[in-house]
């Protein structure tokens, strides 16, 4: 055979093997880019409400991420907590730390991303006991989401003695609902997120908690590194996308920033105190 053909044969197989290269790449980004996703968000409002709140991030992520994310929403707090001790492993879940750390901890999920805001709660009332000491509402009436909310798990913090607690009321659907009930006059008071705590100037917290890593949305171990660096990339870079501004509006965020596992070491024993959190 001579020189020339030889070359020839070499550049053939380097071009084959080039080609096949490409094909390998290709058919792992269409694979990747093929991911259906189950996104579960806390229930921090009612199924329908959920919708509305979540379904801008979720069209962002569908938008930007190369993949299909799909919105799930449980009915409740209490339904949610049982869903997951039950084992239920979404691919993504958008929830606050210690729900995070647990799922770390126990389901091997990975944090991705967190609302730029810290997070705290407190328990607010109204100016009729603005002065009063949190000793004072030992028997009282104070209104909070179901546990395991953060809310709820504050306010066991915030009362620790057993033999002296709140008269807990655990009805409300959502935050603003709480605040709605001190108005009514059917409770002494309310626990409340910094973001709406903010907005109430007419009522007065009486406690606050310590400061939490702000709203989570964490990976499930059986979604691929490429995936989750795909949803990762889309979050980190939504505050610039003017056009889809809604989805960190709802979630009362600037911006979405790297979330680190340390960071939520520890917030899962806050679960220590509700059924099942051992």
């Amino acid at each position: 055979m001579s020189i020339n053909s030889l070359i020839c044969v070499k550049n053939t197989l380097r071009n084959a093997f080039a080609a096949l290269l490409l094909i390998t790449i290709l058919t792992a980004a269409s694979t990747a880019q093929a991911a259906e996703l189950t996104l579960l968000a806390q229930p921090s409002y009612p199924v329908e409400r959920s919708k509305q709140v979540y379904q801008p991030l979720i069209d962002y992520l569908n938008a930007t991420s190369g993949h299909t994310v799909t919105l799930k929403s449980p009915r409740d707090f209490q339904q949610h907590w049982l869903n997951l001790r039950n084992g239920e492993t979404p691919d993504l879940v958008l929830e606050d730390a210690p729900l995070t750390d647990y799922r770390i901890q126990k389901q091997g999920y990975t944090p991705l991303v967190r609302v730029k805001e810290d997070l705290t709660f407190s328990i607010l009332t109204s100016g009729a006991y603005a002065d009063d000491p949190l000793s004072e509402f030992v028997g009282k009436t104070i209104s909070t989401l179901a546990a395991p909310s953060l809310g709820y798990l504050v306010l066991l913090e915030a009362f620790s003695n057993p033999f002296a607690q709140p008269n807990i009321s655990s009805n409300s659907s959502t935050w603003l609902d709480g605040l709605e009930i001190i108005f009514s006059m059917d409770a002494d008071a309310a626990v409340s997120p910094v973001w709406l705590v903010e907005r109430y100037q007419n009522l007065y917290p009486i406690y606050t908690s310590e400061v939490f890593p702000g709203l989570t949305l964490s990976a499930s171990s059986s979604v691929s590194e490429e995936v989750k660096s795909a949803i990762k990339r889309a979050l980190l870079i939504l505050h610039e996308d003017e056009s889809h501004f809604g989805a960190l509006t709802e979630l009362n965020a600037t911006e979405m920033i790297e979330a680190n596992a340390e960071d939520y070491a520890g917030y899962s024993k806050m679960l220590n105190k509700v059924y099942g959190g051992r």
